[in-house]
């Protein structure tokens, strides 16, 4: 099996586990998410892109902290986006918005976000690739904190 094969492998896995996934381990990776968006450095005004943003939870921390500027949460998974979503809602953060896109691939124009961060969001198979589409996207000094437990 590629790598690639096993990739698809955990989408699968990870669409059909995402209730769960949300219940029991949001709570532990908001703790994570809040330093994380802290370690971006990210302040009001900025525009934010969180890659891998899963069910949102370091994009909505970050939404709080740069109104009235605006975080973009990507995610290859649209069952993940879908909790996204609705968490976001019901927290009522107005300046969060959730796309289905490959971070190997964004559709984001060069040097758009102030601040780039990845909370375990990162897909192990497209690693290189993420990480050069994550520097084309962001701006000349701007940051890009992640943390990753492949790593």
């Amino acid at each position: 099996m590629s790598i690639e094969q096993a990739d698809e492998v955990l989408q699968e896995l990870w669409d059909q586990d995402i209730r769960a996934w949300h219940d029991h381990w949001v709570p532990i990776f908001r703790r994570f998410a809040h330093d994380l968006v802290s370690d971006a450095s990210v302040s009001s005004g900025q525009i934010i892109l969180d890659v891998g943003t899963g069910t949102g939870v370091a994009a909505t921390e970050a939404a709080r902290r740069v109104w009235p500027g605006f975080v973009f949460g990507i995610d290859r998974s649209g069952t993940a986006l879908d909790v996204a979503e609705v968490d976001s809602a019901n927290m009522k953060c107005r300046n969060v918005r959730f796309f289905k896109m490959n971070a190997d691939r964004m559709f984001f124009p060069d040097e758009l976000f102030d601040s780039a961060m990845s909370n375990c969001g990162i897909s192990f198979a497209s690693f290189s690739q993420t990480i050069s589409e994550v520097y084309r996207v962001l701006r000349k000094g701007g940051v890009f904190a992640f943390n990753d437990w492949h790593l």
